[in-house]
């Protein structure tokens, strides 16, 4: 018998009330008989309860939220089970319990009704005369209702088993269950999170199915590595017998899976489904991978959002970085066909994955940031879902201030109070790496993290201070309290304490304190001076190795004839830059960017680099910092083109006047440059370069003259 918690006055069968458990919808005490005499003769007459009555109103809500025809279905189907007899079919039973899982309600929703209540009693107590049919239609029914009850699903496996060793007792080869009903039984009771499914019963239909691997299909296989995965059988233990069977259960899995992928026997979209599940398991079926790619990128326009979504979360949980892959995925979600039916959920989903493997691809980025920019200020946005973008964001370097400013920034301040210290850390060091700073939004964070500051982990505390530091911000009340905790929560001195990129990221923190705020140095505790003597003792410096685009540098800054010299690979303070020119009193550090310091979107720097700009430029010692993009200086086809570029970048933007730019290089000069062909006009003087090309090259466009902001 299920125990049900029902009110002290029971619902009368005519009164069909559906309430979510928790509310507190009916009273304690009887009515009062003033309140009965006044009730109409014809509800008088039905004696519905009266507290049905005042719970009218949160019923019509409920109703509305499930919809019009989730209340009609709900409705007629305990109506007709309100008429049962004794002699009622075991077969109607099933049927109507059937009705009922096919609605929007769960059983968490219905077993307030005692209607519901005797239903589900007569359905469990037939299980043990049911027929192989039947029992597949109440596991279905029971999966999809969520009934998490063991007196439900301890007799169904059981006699599920029974039937299944009765076949082959008597000889027979063919079992009374087909494969795809046993694999939907266990799907089912790993939906619906029984916490008690008899764990020797299951085991031993796992190990009927691993004997008849052939007859799977698609689906078999996801339901099989679903139930799997929800009851924890994952092979940790060489030395546990148990752990080797469900070994073999994933490897037989993985070789049929690849073999059915080999012989087109299964459809795309159920390839993408057990592929999320290997992912969900931590397997990567390596043989099976490329050929369900290949198949897959063939027929990608038939997957629906959903599919997409779950390979691409796939392919990103297993970081299995397949470029053509994720760029036939982004092109076909991009599509309007796509996005006018993907979610909010689904798109942080989609942003994680890419930003897992570190794939930029243009159409689903632009379409992401466009959307963002254009969402409602009343649309609704989970908490997990906006710092799931902020972070796939950051990661993949967009810096796009419609997006950020206008959706992501809003949206958590909102709803700050629902963030754990994890989304605060994440936030606040997502917002440092792209650069864009909301002095409210950082304000409310540092005083949250003071009141929750005993909750942060290590690395969390490392990317908070990271966020503050190279943002250009420092919050004294944070700071103090976040070392304080820092220096509670275990021994400094032990390296294995403190993984090595966060020991890198504490001593960038320390750096950027005494350098940018000496009067935080000046007045530090005795633990404040443990933790700097501890960090600021690490090297920390940008080693970078000599490339080609050095050497043209070289040549190039050469025939410019700066009166000061100039010099490669020069090492300031903690940052390297390719080249540092003196001239005319002035130190220009010059900085080649690859794509990753840029963001794809709309151009401009990102945080890192902005934060080395302001170091060198106002504590280091340079008058300026310019920056070339490498793809471009790189695809320039000639050293004189590459002079003369140049040229104009420390002219205009390093303010370097006087600089020769009419020198001819000669051949043994551009002998150094390997590969590099010479191209001259016909009269003998240096070609003309191409002034639209160099115009993409300077990055005088995407510097953001920023007043930084300060905490007071």
């Amino acid at each position: 018998m299920i125990s049900i918690c029902t009110p002290r006055c029971p619902l009368p069968a005519a009164a069909a009330v559906f309430i979510r458990c928790g509310y507190r919808l009916f009273s304690s005490s009887p009515p009062p008989v003033a309140l009965i005499e006044t009730l109409p003769d014809k509800v008088a007459d039905r004696q519905i309860d009266v507290d049905a009555l005042r719970c009218k109103e949160e019923i019509r809500k409920m109703f509305a939220r499930f919809g019009r025809e989730n209340e009609r279905i709900v409705r007629s189907t305990l109506k007709e089970v309100s008429q049962y007899d004794d002699n009622t079919k075991v077969t109607l039973k099933i049927f109507h319990l059937q009705e009922l899982s096919g609605t929007a309600f769960k059983d968490r929703d219905l077993r307030v009704d005692k209607r519901y209540l005797e239903l589900r009693k007569g359905v469990l107590k037939g299980i043990p005369d049911y027929n192989p049919s039947q029992l597949t239609a109440v596991a279905l029914a029971a999966g999809k209702l969520k009934i998490s009850s063991p007196a439900l699903w301890t007799p169904l496996v059981r006699k599920v088993v029974t039937y299944v060793e009765s076949s082959f007792t008597k000889g027979n080869p063919h079992c009374e269950f087909s494969h795809s009903q046993l694999c939907l039984i266990l799907y089912s009771a790993a939906k619906s999170k029984c916490p008690q499914v008899p764990e020797d019963k299951a085991h031993y239909l796992i190990r009927v199915m691993v004997h008849h691997p052939g007859l799977w299909n698609g689906t078999d296989m996801a339901w099989l590595l679903y139930f799997m995965r929800q009851r924890k059988l994952i092979p940790r233990d060489p030395r546990n017998q148990a752990h080797h069977a469900w070994s073999k259960a994933y490897r037989y899995i993985a070789f049929h899976y690849n073999e059915k992928l080999s012989n087109g026997k299964i459809p795309p979209k159920q390839m993408c489904v057990v592929l999320h599940e290997f992912s969900k398991i931590g397997l990567l079926p390596t043989r099976a991978i490329h050929r369900m790619s290949n198949r897959v990128r063939r027929e990608i326009t038939s997957l629906d959002a959903k599919t997409l979504t779950l390979l691409a979360t796939a392919l990103g949980r297993l970081k299995h970085a397949d470029v053509a892959m994720f760029r036939a995925i982004g092109r076909t979600v991009a599509s309007p066909e796509i996005w006018a039916t993907i979610t909010d959920r689904q798109t942080a989903m989609l942003a994680y994955a890419y930003s897992r493997v570190n794939i930029r691809n243009l159409p689903f980025l632009r379409s992401l940031c466009d959307r963002l920019a254009n969402m409602p200020e009343t649309h609704r946005l989970q908490p997990l879902t906006v710092i799931t973008l902020a972070f796939s964001l950051a990661t993949l370097g967009i810096r796009d201030k419609r997006a950020w400013k206008g959706c992501l920034i809003p949206k958590f301040r909102q709803k700050i109070k629902y963030h754990s210290p994890q989304h605060l850390a994440a936030m606040i060091n997502s917002m440092a790496k792209v650069g864009v700073w909301d002095d409210e939004l950082a304000e409310r964070i540092a005083k949250r993290a003071i009141q929750v500051r005993r909750a942060f982990s290590t690395r969390q505390i490392c990317n908070i201070l990271n966020g503050f530091i190279a943002s250009g911000h420092y919050h004294q009340e944070l700071f103090v309290a976040l070392m304080a905790e820092f220096y509670r929560s275990g021994n400094i001195g032990d390296e294995q304490h403190i993984a090595k990129p966060h020991l890198t990221q504490m001593s960038r923190v320390m750096f950027g304190l005494i350098l940018e705020h000496p009067e935080f140095v000046d007045h530090a505790t005795e633990t404040q001076r443990l933790l700097m003597n501890r960090f600021s003792n690490n090297d920390i410096t940008d080693h970078r190795p000599l490339r080609q685009y050095h050497l043209d540098l070289a040549v190039a800054l050469e025939a410019l004839g700066c009166d000061g010299g100039y010099a490669t690979l020069v090492k300031e303070g903690p940052y390297c830059f390719d080249a540092v020119v003196s001239h005319q009193g002035r130190r220009v550090g010059v900085q080649v960017l690859g794509d990753s310091h840029i963001c794809p979107v709309t151009g401009s720097l990102l945080g890192s680099i902005r934060c080395s700009r302001r170091h060198c430029e106002k504590y280091l010692g340079l008058t300026r910092v310019i920056f070339v993009k490498r793809r471009v200086w790189s695809g320039l086809p000639s050293i004189h083109l590459k002079r003369d570029a140049l040229y104009d970048v420390l002219t205009y933007e390093g303010g370097c006047e006087g600089l020769h730019k009419d020198r001819v290089i000669e051949d043994d000069e551009t002998s150094i440059v390997e590969g590099e062909d010479v191209l001259t006009s016909t009269d003998g003087q240096s070609p003309l370069r191409s002034s639209k090309r160099l115009r993409r090259m300077s990055m005088s466009r995407v510097h953001d003259q920023e007043k930084p902001l300060q905490f007071k």
